[in-house]
């Protein structure tokens, strides 16, 4: 009796919930946690987002399954300017995140901070400046530009000016001199990825690392911000309801 009450009253409660939580996380809505600052300024380093698995159907990493696809169920194309979860098979980073900027048959043009897809400018214009720690013992000194899609999505970069030892300028390097450039035609099946972080990212501009993103590695669309645990300490710290509130947002 106590033995029917035990499997009745607790596990039976546990196992749906386990079982509840399993399907939510491989079918519908998975946390990604950012592990680096590709994507700052629209995400830190910390950042806690929440992954819209089913959005455009599934892939082959959609969950732990992996049954190797050969194309995705219940497909649904993504929308340029999309910021998105999606397996890139790196050895120190299996799960990547970053922008969709050009989709198959797309040829984009990188020169300089300007980027084009199809012959047309992304629209930029100049909003913030500043300095930040980029490396060991350097900083950076960058420009933030508010970027427009030919969709009308809208969305901030961040472009590195020159990196110098601290408080040593005068061994500055121009970061032009070293930033990824060229054309780039998005073949069958593939997507093009940029991170905002332009000359702090590793993503399709590098052919030899990342590259082109295959539609079958897709995991889903990161559609809100809704934790960082060092910003939200600070905050309650500073106690700034203004602070906390800028944490959880929509992208």
């Amino acid at each position: 009796m106590k033995h029917n009450k035990f499997v009745d009253s607790i596990l039976k409660p546990l196992l749906i919930a386990l079982l509840l939580s399993s399907i939510i996380r491989n079918f519908i809505f998975e946390n990604f946690e950012i592990p680096s600052s590709s994507m700052v300024p629209s995400l830190l380093v910390g950042d806690v987002v929440l992954v819209n698995k089913f959005s455009y159907g599934y892939g082959n990493y959609s969950s732990w399954i992996n049954p190797q696809l050969h194309h995705r169920i219940f497909a649904k194309k993504p929308r340029i300017g999309d910021v998105i979860v999606f397996h890139c098979g790196l050895v120190n980073a299996p799960t990547c995140i970053k922008r969709l900027i050009a989709m198959e048959g797309d040829v984009v043009r990188v020169h300089g901070v300007n980027v084009y897809v199809n012959d047309v400018i992304v629209g930029k214009t100049k909003i913030a400046d500043g300095i930040e720690d980029c490396e060991t013992g350097k900083l950076c000194k960058y420009v933030e530009y508010s970027e427009k899609l030919p969709n009308e999505k809208e969305y901030n970069v961040r472009y590195r000016e020159v990196m110098y030892i601290r408080e040593k300028e005068e061994f500055s390097i121009p970061i032009n001199m070293i930033r990824a450039e060229g054309t780039y035609v998005v073949p069958r099946g593939k997507y093009f990825f940029m991170g905002d972080n332009r000359d702090n990212s590793n993503d399709s501009r590098n052919v030899s690392g990342l590259g082109m993103v295959d539609e079958l590695n897709l995991i889903g669309r990161a559609e809100y911000v809704i934790w960082n645990t060092d910003r939200i300490i600070k905050a309650i710290s500073s106690m700034s309801i203004v602070k906390i509130k800028e944490i959880f947002r929509s992208l």
